[in-house]
């Protein structure tokens, strides 16, 4: 039943852009009863296109989890474009699903699903995550996302949209926080799969990742991505920080 849901899930497509700094690795764990609110900070810097250059974007969600296996979040967005024009950009909807477990698997995975309606678009996006995790020895963690996209509505365009994320953790002693760890991420969009042309024109980033816990139940994780291919910006920074109840 898990592969066949799987496999029907991977018909459906996460939003259709490359990652912006509030972009995270997505984890699977999916813990019932359990509500958490975030709030993420991102700055990009770009010298070949002004509208990525000296950008912060944000955004924040309200996540909470039903059961052990589905968790619903609402997701809001906002642009501040060279500190002139802060507005909303877009509200989505996501439903994530855990159905593999380290204890009983060996790994963690689940998937998320998601609807995404961008300000001023008459295309919306639906979305799929397939999510993986696995604890290796040492304290090391490995995390990889495979999020595929395809727009919808009148003025849509056609063609799958590929992405893979990768994120190697360590953990590490860091006072005073309960739980902290070190490690690397790197993101890769591909595009549209339809209109492919070359590496230099695909979003490809690379950079340390600093994730960190206190008693309290607030936990937060910081970033910096240098962009490795010519479309990707130049160099992104994140903040975000979340606090579970």
């Amino acid at each position: 039943m898990r592969i066949i849901s799987t496999l029907f899930l991977t018909l459906f497509a996460l939003p259709a852009m490359a990652a912006s700094p509030t972009s995270f690795v997505s984890g699977p764990g999916v813990t019932a009863g359990e509500t958490s609110v975030e709030v993420r900070g991102g700055y990009s810097l770009d010298d070949e296109r002004a509208g990525l250059d000296n950008r912060w974007q944000f955004r924040e969600h309200v996540d909470h989890g039903f059961n052990d296996l589905y968790a619903l979040r609402i997701i809001a967005a906002q642009n501040d474009r060279r500190g002139e024009d802060f507005e909303h950009s877009s509200i989505s909807v996501e439903n994530r699903f855990q159905i593999f477990n380290e204890a009983q698997d060996g790994f963690d995975g689940g998937f998320r699903i998601s609807y995404g309606h961008n300000k001023g678009s008459t295309a919306d996006n639906v979305g799929l995550n397939l999510i993986g995790q696995k604890k290796l020895m040492n304290s090391w963690t490995t995390r990889h996302n495979i999020t595929l996209s395809h727009e919808v509505g009148s003025d849509a365009d056609d063609g799958l949209s590929l992405g893979l994320r990768h994120q190697t953790m360590k953990t590490i002693a860091f006072e005073p926080l309960s739980a902290a760890s070190i490690g690397i991420e790197m993101f890769n969009d591909f595009g549209n799969l339809s209109n492919q042309s070359g590496y230099s024109d695909q979003d490809h980033q690379i950079g340390p990742v600093f994730k960190g816990k206190f008693d309290n139940g607030i936990s937060f994780e910081t970033g910096y991505r240098l962009g490795v291919s010519r479309a990707a910006r130049d160099h992104l920074f994140k903040l975000g920080v979340a606090k579970s109840f």
